[in-house]
């Protein structure tokens, strides 16, 4: 409520409200931060009104922005110096797939303190797996362009195998990162900064 002194570093709501607006900061001024509030016979605002108010959506409403997105998935080059070719990735296209990626990867382990057991996930191996299931080409597992060829050469036929007798480490995170990119995940870190 406008005048309330609810202290935010240091700030009242009506100060941080202008420290946010870029005006300048006078304590005494009152802000009205009515946004979607009813009071009496008031109408609610429209969802529309409310996410104008707090500059949401940036001009697109975000329900029509899924109905509209094409059902793509989203893929990606990334460059791998020492052998002066790039690899096709793609974006994580079912979380049940992921999910399950990620289950494989994680094991029980004895707490050291206290006893009991908490779920750890191996990140070398979820990395791995994730090269495997979301790298187009060259293809790492069965049915995938190039899959024949790189069994042949690397004498072995375990996609997982074949991934860390074919790249270096970094190549391996850096293929991951790119696909976990492609997924929105730099996104949410970026977000969570904010």
């Amino acid at each position: 409520m406008p005048g309330d002194d609810y202290e935010r570093d240091g700030l009242t709501v009506a100060e941080a409200v202008q420290a946010e607006q870029g005006d300048s900061v006078d304590p005494e001024e009152e802000v009205d931060v009515d946004i979607g509030v009813v009071d009496g016979d008031e109408e609610p605002d429209g969802l529309d009104e409310v996410m104008a108010k707090i500059g949401a959506g940036d001009g697109v409403d975000p329900i029509q922005a899924l109905i509209d997105a094409p059902r793509v998935v989203d893929t990606g080059k990334v460059r791998i110096r020492r052998l002066d070719t790039s690899f096709v990735v793609q974006a994580i296209d079912d979380d049940r797939k992921y999910d399950k990626l990620v289950e494989q990867c994680t094991r029980l382990v004895r707490n050291r303190r206290g006893g009991g057991r908490s779920r750890e996930v191996d990140g070398r191996r979820l990395a791995k797996l994730t090269v495997v299931e979301y790298t187009v080409v060259p293809g790492f597992k069965p049915g995938r362009d190039g899959f024949e060829q790189l069994v042949e050469r690397y004498k072995t036929n375990e996609p997982e195998n074949l991934v860390s007798e074919a790249l270096y480490i970094g190549e391996i995170d850096a293929l991951a990162d790119k696909i976990l990119e492609l997924s929105g995940f730099e996104d949410d870190l970026e977000n969570a900064g904010n």
